[in-house]
């Protein structure tokens, strides 16, 4: 098994997504512009990594256990996906080592393993639902309604996170590039759009008290491609910038000069965005990424900061 830092990038935000909002394999994969089979092989992957190689659990199995622990079953699939895990060690063992370390990432309570108490109420369920989870063969799947398979609503506190979510996976699909799969059962080609990159680390953008623009949300990260250091920037949420000045961004912090890392081209219609700069500097020397707007060619020290965020590195 694998910890969440080690999987993909794409990986990770498919599984950042599912577990801070209230939304499906396909609501997801049209924000992300995807095919829903791409979200879901990715979620399916992502788990199958985090649990035990060692589980005598078929593929489909583990598939099935997924869709319920990342909260894309309808209620009445759910039912008898409890069932099964109260039944079978083999799915409670591999259900309870990957919700360990799904719960860190989640932004509310995981579905429910059942113990031992439960499988005997499981006992006295119909024998022909019963009989169809005892063995490990593929399970009967039933249609799920169009508006269910998804996780009960967040608390407020989760909003934050779920917009930062989204933006990094929204960066990693803009600037890292990500294999994309047919949604048709005909089509198993896998295709390559960008060269791969690897994510070193991040900083989740936020705007400092007082901040013009209080409800702005960016993420840097910062990745490695053909040898080359980079960080790449997406932000939403930021008004025009006045005629003769610009948004761009800075590294600050640990006692070192500021450094100038480029503007972003103009604000979209919608207050995004989005720039990638080669970086020079080793980002381990510094503490802090801010959004700035500035004047001028090349800026010496920041201006007005409309985000800020920490620079949090992988070790």
């Amino acid at each position: 098994m694998a910890p969440i830092d080690d999987l993909p990038a794409d990986q990770q935000a498919v599984l950042r997504l599912l577990l801070t909002q209230d939304r499906s394999y396909d609501e997801i994969a049209r924000s992300l512009r995807m095919a829903p089979a791409a979200v879901r092989d990715r979620a399916h992957e992502a788990m199958s990594s985090l649990g035990p190689s060692d589980t005598s659990l078929s593929t489909t199995r583990r598939a099935a256990l997924s869709d319920y622990l990342l909260g894309q079953q309808d209620s009445a699939l759910a039912a008898d996906t409890r069932d099964y895990l109260a039944e079978v060690p083999a799915a409670k063992a591999w259900a309870r080592v990957v919700t360990g370390e799904l719960a860190p990432m989640a932004s509310g309570p995981l579905p429910e393993i059942p113990d031992a108490a439960v499988a005997a109420v499981a006992a006295t369920a119909p024998q022909a639902r019963r009989d169809a989870f005892t063995s490990d063969e593929p399970a009967p799947r039933r249609a799920a309604p169009s508006t269910g398979g998804r996780r009960s609503s967040r608390a407020g506190g989760a909003i934050l996170l779920t917009a930062v979510g989204l933006l990094a996976a929204v960066a990693i699909g803009f600037f890292v590039g990500r294999a994309t799969k047919s949604d048709s059962k005909s089509s198993s080609k896998t295709t390559t759009t960008a060269a791969a990159a690897t994510v070193l680390g991040q900083a989740n953008l936020t705007p400092p008290s007082g901040a013009p623009a209080p409800k702005a949300l960016g993420i840097a990260q910062f990745v490695t491609r053909d040898g080359q250091r980079l960080i790449n920037v997406i932000a939403q949420g930021l008004p025009t910038a006045p005629k003769g000045s610009g948004y761009g961004i800075w590294l600050t912090g640990s006692g070192q000069q500021p450094v100038w890392l480029g503007y972003f081209q103009a604000v979209s219609s919608t207050g995004q965005v989005g720039a990638q700069s080669r970086l020079t500097v080793d980002p381990s020397k510094y503490t802090t990424v801010l959004l700035t707007r500035q004047t001028g060619k090349t800026p010496t020290t920041p201006a007005t900061t409309y985000l800020s965020g920490t620079v949090k590195l992988k070790k």
